[in-house]
C-alpha cells in the first residue's frame, strides 16, 4: 500500500481545497475580481450569489501571483473603511443618539470587505477557501505590511466561524476515510509520518490513539489533530513512543496517556487557539 503513495505537496493541498469549486466549472471567467465582487453585491437571489461567489474562487485558484496580489489590493483599500464617513456617523450619533443613527455609524465602522467574506462564505467550501486565502495574505505581508488590516478582518471573521461550539472531536483510526489519513500524513508537523505503513503504527495498535477536531463546512479536513501513545509508564524518549519494536502491555496494565504530538492544519486559521481545547477534550475521553 505504500508504494502507491504520493505525499500531498502544495499544489495538491490547494487543490484539495477547491476541489468542489472545480466540479460547478472548469474555466476561470475573463471578469476582474474588481467586476464579481461588484456583481456579488448586486446579486438578488441566493441562486446567483453563489454562482458568482464560485466563480469568484474559481478565478483565484487559476489566478498568477499578480493576479492575486491585485485582489488584495483591492479588499484591501477599496473595501476598506471610510474614516471621514466613520467621523461623520460617530457625530451625528453622538447629537442624537437613536437606532438611525447607531445604524449608520455601526455600518460606517464595518469594512465592506466583511459582509464580502460572509456572502463568500455561503458555499460549500467557502470557509475552507477563506481560510486558503488568509495563508495567502500572511505570506504577502512579509513584503506588503499594508495587509494588515485585511489580515485582521479575515482572522476576526474566522475567529468567529471556527468557535470552539462549532467543532466536532473525533477519533481518527485505521478505518478512518482514506481522504482523512492522508491529510493526516501530510499535515503531522512534529514527527514525520514517513509512509501508509508508519501511519498505522500510529494508528491501530491498541496502545495508540488519534483525536482531531472538525468543522461542519470542513468534514473532510481536520482542523488540529493530537497523537496519544498509551504505556505503563511515562516514556523516557520520543524514540522509545515511536519505535517499531516497542513492547505492547495488555491493555489493563496501561496507565499513562503521553500527548507525544500536536499538528495544527491550516496556516490560515493561525492564531486561533484549538490545541487546550482538543487536549482537555481527549483527557476527559481517555479517562
Amino acid at each position: 500500500m505504500s508504494s502507491i503513495f504520493r505525499p500531498l505537496q502544495f499544489a495538491g493541498r490547494l487543490g484539495n481545497l477547491f476541489d468542489r469549486t472545480r466540479d460547478q466549472s472548469t474555466t476561470p471567467t475573463e471578469s476582474t475580481f474588481e467586476e464579481l465582487i461588484k456583481t456579488l453585491f448586486a446579486a438578488k437571489t441566493e441562486a446567483h450569489q453563489n454562482r458568482t461567489a464560485r466563480a469568484i474562487f474559481l478565478k483565484y485558484y487559476h489566478a498568477s501571483q499578480d493576479e492575486r496580489d491585485a485582489f488584495f489590493w483591492h479588499l484591501s483599500h477599496n473595501l476598506d473603511i471610510d474614516p471621514m464617513e466613520i467621523a461623520t456617523a460617530a457625530k451625528d450619533y453622538s447629537h442624537n443618539p437613536s437606532a438611525k443613527t447607531y445604524a449608520a455609524l455601526s455600518t460606517a465602522s464595518e469594512p465592506r470587505r466583511l459582509p464580502l467574506f460572509r456572502l463568500l462564505s455561503n458555499i460549500a467550501d467557502g470557509a475552507k477557501c477563506l481560510v486558503k486565502i488568509r495563508e495567502d495574505v500572511r505570506n504577502a505581508m512579509r513584503t506588503e505590511p499594508s495587509l494588515a488590516p485585511l489580515e485582521h478582518d479575515l482572522h476576526k471573521i474566522l475567529v468567529a466561524w471556527f468557535n470552539r461550539g462549532f467543532l466536532t472531536m473525533e477519533p481518527i483510526t485505521w478505518d478512518t476515510s482514506a481522504r482523512v489519513l492522508e491529510k493526516i500524513i501530510a499535515y503531522e508537523a512534529v514527527h514525520t509520518i514517513r509512509d501508509w505503513d508508519d501511519l498505522r503504527r500510529r494508528l491501530h495498535p491498541s496502545d495508540r490513539r488519534c483525536y482531531a477536531f472538525f468543522h461542519p463546512r470542513m468534514p473532510d479536513d481536520p482542523i488540529i489533530f493530537v497523537e496519544v501513545a498509551l504505556t505503563k509508564e511515562i516514556p523516557g524518549s520520543i524514540d522509545a513512543v515511536l519505535a517499531e519494536d516497542r513492547e505492547k502491555p495488555a491493555f489493563e496494565e496501561l496507565t499513562t496517556a503521553t500527548f507525544y504530538s500536536i499538528s495544527n492544519c491550516h496556516d490560515g486559521l493561525a492564531g486561533i487557539s484549538f490545541g487546550n481545547a482538543l487536549i482537555k477534550g481527549v483527557a476527559r475521553d481517555l479517562g
